[in-house]
């Protein structure tokens, strides 16, 4: 308990330091919409994303514009993303982690959700009637 306890502490703390370089920050800076998405294979939905208010500047990403960002599938069988535009396209069946993070290396997850995509049921078959 007092691990857990002495954890949240120095999270809390380093995203309040000056002297934390922002890749320490240890919480989520951005809400990305629409939350858990669910696709189709084939189906596209275009993710979108906000800075929460109040967090500290060395928690942010240097360029917290589109230019800046980059989404990120966290497996490309299930969805395909267009990093920049934010575009996911429903691949294959199963769960997927869909990740905002800076553009370039280092910097860390920014925000996330899961992107659920199932497979279309098949047409009903269709029974020919015999005389």
């Amino acid at each position: 308990m007092h691990r857990f306890l002495l954890a949240a502490l120095v999270a809390a703390v380093a995203c309040d330091s000056h002297l934390v370089n922002p890749d320490r920050c240890f919480r989520l800076v951005a809400q990305v919409t629409p939350l858990d998405p669910r696709l189709n294979v084939g189906d596209t939905v275009t993710m979108h994303a906000a800075f929460y208010p109040n967090v500290p500047r060395e928690c942010l990403p240097p360029d917290t514009t589109a230019a800046g960002l980059r989404w990120i599938s966290g497996d490309s069988a299930i969805v395909a993303v267009d990093d920049t535009l934010g575009r996911l396209t429903g691949v294959g069946p199963g769960v997927a982690q869909i990740m905002l993070v800076p553009a370039g290396s280092g910097g860390g997850v920014l925000g996330t959700t899961f992107a659920h995509v199932v497979a279309p049921n098949p047409a009903p078959l269709r029974r020919s009637r015999q005389l």
